[in-house]
């Protein structure tokens, strides 16, 4: 991050007149290489298909399917190696799947396992990586779900790159001859290789910043002038902000992360809105961040104790008995300091919204019964619109028939008269249908049963 030294542009200027161009020394071209990035965990792959329009649950759900149709690997692994064996069995599967990915096979030149990769050692399911069957296309992996061809083109890609050979670039050092605390560093590619295949480390890192666009060329000399910068935006909240910040603080397994954030943001009690991989509060998160601000519980350090100290207990090295009272200790602290936020919740959120379902109005018919009492009624019951007559007649007390469609769409028979009726202990008039109504169709229904 660059430091500002000077709050004003004049102070930076003053302080520039004291500088004089200078020669640039000590330069230095060292060639370097670097092999690709480890193999994805699902928390990766789904931030980076996040800003495609496929959220975690999409993700989640159609990754399994095709792993029960042995499409891709074991989805809820904690591994991020193969093993040798199952390198082995991928190895002759190569060139199929490089084909359905559309990847070039004269990239595919570095046959040998590669340490990062591939363990000698055992795993329980091994990296996520392409699985035994290969697919005819990407195309026919949409039966699977609408992600299906996105997440087997990244798997896929990102497993082919370990085949690719090194990255190549030349590393650049220099400073200036006169003041040697002004210093440079960057890299020119030379032969991107397995980029050319997949780079996942850019793919996951959440920002623009590019890299390879600067000349060959340093100095022979350097110019003074001075650099006005500004306050850096905040970082967005996305999926891959978030997944990156869980990984580096080894928060929970890829599936765990990704199982997490489908749960947070389906439904109508979900925290956060996420659209195209861009995450923002649902008035339920606002609420639940205001009421666990200050907790333990509300922690990346406590949440990420828990999880250790349930990993200890799963390896039989720490008593259940310590984990609970850890827990209890938490919630013993935490509960004091949620009621105390409960209070600020006007204050810092104002009223709350009324949850209001609305029904769409049905046309009422009004008058007077023959008992001289003022009524109103629905014009509708049961799909059938009561004619002016009809009207007439409820009012004055008459039973009135008619015939209306179940939702079966048979023709029904009714009749009843107005009547005043209780819903859940409100008073309403209404029509009434006849009692006989009903136990004629339950008789007739129970008659065409028995033949």
């Amino acid at each position: 991050m660059m430091r500002l030294r000077f709050a004003s542009k004049t102070a930076g200027e003053k302080d520039a007149a004291a500088y004089h161009p200078s020669a640039v020394a000590n330069i230095k071209t060292t060639r370097r290489h670097s092999g690709p990035p480890k193999l994805l965990d699902l928390s990766n792959l789904a931030s980076i298909l996040a800003p495609k329009g496929y959220n975690a649950k999409e993700v989640l759900g159609t990754y399994q399917k095709m792993y029960e149709a042995k499409i891709v690997s074991y989805p809820r692994t904690d591994d991020s190696k193969i093993s040798l064996e199952q390198f082995k069995q991928l190895y002759p599967l190569v060139p199929s799947i490089a084909k359905v990915v559309d990847v070039d096979q004269k990239l595919l030149t570095h046959t040998a396992p590669r340490f990062t990769h591939v363990t000698k050692g055992s795993v329980d399911h091994g990296a996520n990586r392409p699985g035994n069957k290969v697919p005819a296309s990407l195309g026919a992996l949409s039966r699977f779900g609408k992600s299906g061809p996105a997440i087997y083109e990244v798997v896929a890609k990102n497993f082919l790159a370990m085949f690719g050979e090194d990255y190549v670039f030349d590393h650049t050092t220099a400073e200036l001859a006169d003041y040697p605390d002004f210093k440079t560093a960057f890299n020119v590619p030379v032969a991107l290789n397995y980029k050319l295949i997949f780079d996942s480390a850019r793919q996951i890192k959440d920002d623009d910043s590019t890299e390879g666009n600067q000349s060959s060329v340093v100095g022979p000399t350097a110019d003074p002038f001075v650099f006005e910068g500004a306050n850096p935006k905040p970082v967005k909240p996305t999926m891959k902000w978030l997944m990156n910040y869980l990984q580096k603080h080894n928060i929970g397994t890829g599936a765990t992360r990704v199982s997490t954030v489908s749960q947070i943001t389906a439904g109508r009690t979900a925290l956060l809105h996420e659209r195209r991989g861009t995450f923002s509060m649902t008035n339920t998160g606002i609420v639940s961040a205001v009421l666990t601000e200050g907790t333990i519980i509300s922690s990346t350090n406590a949440t990420k104790r828990l999880f250790d100290l349930m990993d200890q207990v799963g390896k039989f090295e720490l008593p259940p008995d310590q984990l609970l009272t850890t827990a209890t200790q938490t919630v013993t602290h935490d509960m004091p300091i949620m009621v105390e936020n409960a209070g600020k919740l006007h204050d810092r959120l104002g009223d709350p919204e009324k949850l209001v379902k609305k029904y769409p109005q049905k046309p009422k018919s009004s008058g007077t019964t023959s008992a001289g009492k003022e009524v109103k009624f629905n014009q509708v019951w049961g799909g059938h619109h009561f004619t002016d007559s009809e009207v007439a007649d409820l009012l004055a007390g008459k039973d009135i028939s008619f015939s209306i469609k179940t939702k079966r769409g048979k023709d029904m028979d009714v009749h009843g008269t107005l009547a005043q009726q209780t819903y859940r202990g409100h008073k309403f008039w209404g029509f009434k249908a006849a009692d006989d109504v009903f136990t004629k169709t339950k008789k007739k229904s129970i008659k065409n049963k028995s033949k």
